[in-house]
């Protein structure tokens, strides 16, 4: 393994790939025939003061060579040597791992282990615990023989992640959540052998400033053009209880899934002679019954007729939910049930039953401890003459008839009384107790301090899911487009930030800059650039260029020659309301 420097050499560098590609100079055949798998190049630029011959450079690049080239003419034989710089071990390796949120089966672990990757029997290495995008990377970074500099937002891995195929690739898609608005994308380069990961900033501050007329510009342009604007934007993350809402990071309330089937009875002819409706409106991710309301139609004279329709409500309690699941489990409070269909005296659609149905809880551990029912039916009354001579017509009314009150209390361990008392109407209107009866049965009473049911994030049966979703309409704009992005990885507050990007970068100018200078090596890409003191035609308006992201630059350095120079070509990019 050598290393070999170059004093004639041309370095081309953008945002756009992630390795800077290098070309140099270097004198004889000697580097083409002692080529070897290690040989590296180290290439720095700058000036040599004329007063005491000092040399003043600056690093350019340090990278493997790829290809060796000789060239033989009259008079001399010089090489010529192309490669890339550190990153270039990203673009050839190839990593393979899965990172798992829980252990493997027998069966998957054994899948694995008999696993061949493009025909090399080689098990899948995997690891099993929770890990951030960062420790993925850093992994990745270390296999290449960097040090990992992660400088943008992290977050964890909520799924199984297979890291498979280039070291850069799997960067790419570590950092894709935060690469979909290209003014603050993230942006992935190697300076020496750290890795860095480094997104955009919002607000570009010039790392360099400098006069136009002191800045030895040969040639510059500048492009101004409409960036993207955004209509309808709609993001999808993590994987929730189907029926959820979110309500921050970790958060959320309850929300209600209704749901209609219908039942019908034909005859021979295929008529329809009897259909039932039933809609039932669920509290979800308990999938409680919150009301259902159902319809019966019969044939009636050659058409279907509503007969009966019962309507019940339930009422419980209010629960949160957090990243572990229901913080409790809920308690019902009442449910009322109200009958309506014909009344045979009069043929009447009305009301014919109600119930009503009251559950109390004790205030010191939270167990059901009675619970009363109160029962309506209708009643004909015919007609009668009051006290004082008033006529009263033939009615219908809806009179209350029964009331049951259960209650419960803890017997011998692990035991519970229940007593049943049943009162019933009397002529006069009392309600006396008319029967009562005490049974034992085994189990502690509903309701209690006991764990909800439905887990939210994580193992157990977790019912229907559905992901995360967050949607927003940015711009009107006829030339806006709409954009969807899903990563099973995200959050909540992930959602809020990407949907952010998008909203601050709808409708923003895009400035372009194209400059050709000389004797300026300090400048890299990734650098901000801000230049100054530039006139129109006329001289008394302002040019302003930047701050602006150096996004792609070639370098051609010459020391060697009886001319020597060193000429820079450059493009940056920034956007401005």
């Amino acid at each position: 393994m050598a290393t070999i420097d170059s004093q004639r050499f041309q370095i081309e560098s953008t945002l756009d790939l992630a390795a800077d590609g290098f070309s140099a100079e270097v004198p004889g055949a000697g580097d083409f025939l002692d080529a070897a798998d290690g040989d590296t190049i180290s290439l720095e630029a700058g000036f040599i003061d004329p007063t005491d011959q000092e040399r003043y450079t600056v690093g350019q690049t340090v990278g493997p060579v790829d290809e060796y080239e000789v060239s033989v003419s009259p008079d001399r034989i010089t090489g010529r040597l192309r490669g890339r710089d550190q990153m270039a071990d990203a673009l050839q390796r190839t990593y393979r791992k899965r990172y798992l949120r829980t252990q493997p089966t027998p069966a998957e672990k054994t899948a694995m282990d008999d696993h061949t990757f493009a025909g090399e029997a080689d098990p899948i290495v995997y690891a099993v615990g929770e890990f951030r995008a960062s420790d993925v990377a850093k992994e990745v970074a270390t296999l290449c023989g960097l040090t990992l500099s992660w400088e943008c937002r992290d977050y964890t891995l909520l799924e199984d992640f297979e890291a498979s195929g280039r070291p850069v690739d799997i960067l790419r898609q570590l950092v894709e959540p935060w690469s979909q608005v290209e003014s603050t994308k993230v942006d992935i380069a190697v300076q020496g052998t750290a890795l860095l990961i480094r997104p955009r900033p919002t607000t570009l501050a010039a790392t360099d400033t400098f006069d136009h007329k002191d800045a030895r510009i040969k040639a510059l342009t500048v492009r101004r053009r409409r960036a993207d604007r955004y209509g309808r934007v709609t993001l999808q993350g993590k994987m929730v209880p189907k029926g959820l809402t979110g309500g921050g990071v970790t958060v959320y309330q309850p929300t209600e899934v209704e749901e209609t089937s219908t039942s019908e009875t034909k005859d021979e002819a295929g008529n329809v002679q009897q259909r039932v409706i039933r809609t039932t409106t669920y509290r979800m991710p308990e999938r409680i019954i919150l009301r259902y309301r159902e319809q019966q139609y019969d044939r009636q004279v050659g058409a279907l007729k509503l007969v009966k329709d019962e309507q019940r409500e339930n009422e419980y309690e209010t629960i949160q939910y957090d990243a572990s699941g229901a913080q409790s489990h809920p308690k019902q409070l009442r449910a009322l049930t109200l009958v309506r269909g014909i009344y045979p005296k009069d043929q009447t659609f009305r009301e014919i039953r109600k119930e009503e149905v009251i559950y109390s809880y004790a205030a010191t551990d939270g167990y059901q401890d009675m619970t009363t029912t109160r029962k309506w039916e209708i009643k004909f009354r015919p007609a009668e003459t009051l006290p004082g001579g008033t006529e009263v017509p033939a009615r219908a009314t809806l009179e209350e008839v029964e009331r049951i009150v259960k209650t419960l209390k803890e017997g011998e361990f692990l035991k519970t009384e229940e007593v049943t008392s049943v009162y019933k109407r009397a002529k006069s209107g009392a309600f006396p107790l008319v029967f009562q009866e005490s049974t034992v049965s085994s189990g502690l009473r509903p309701g209690g301090p006991r764990p909800g049911r439905t887990i939210v994030i994580g193992g157990g049966d977790e019912g229907p899911q559905e992901p995360l979703t967050l949607e927003e309409k940015i711009s009107d704009h006829p030339w806006a487009v709409d954009v969807a992005y899903s990563n099973p990885h995200m959050t909540q507050e992930d959602l809020d930030f990407i949907m952010a990007q998008f909203r601050d970068a709808s409708g923003l100018w895009r400035y372009e800059l194209s400059m050709q200078y000389m004797a300026m090596p300090w400048l890299r890409k990734s650098h901000v650039l801000a230049i100054t003191g530039l006139k129109d035609e006329t001289g008394l308006r302002d040019i302003p260029i930047g701050p602006a992201l150096v996004s792609s630059r070639t370098l051609s350095f010459d020391e060697g020659s009886a001319s020597p120079s060193m000429v820079s070509n450059l493009q940056a990019v920034w956007w401005s309301a």
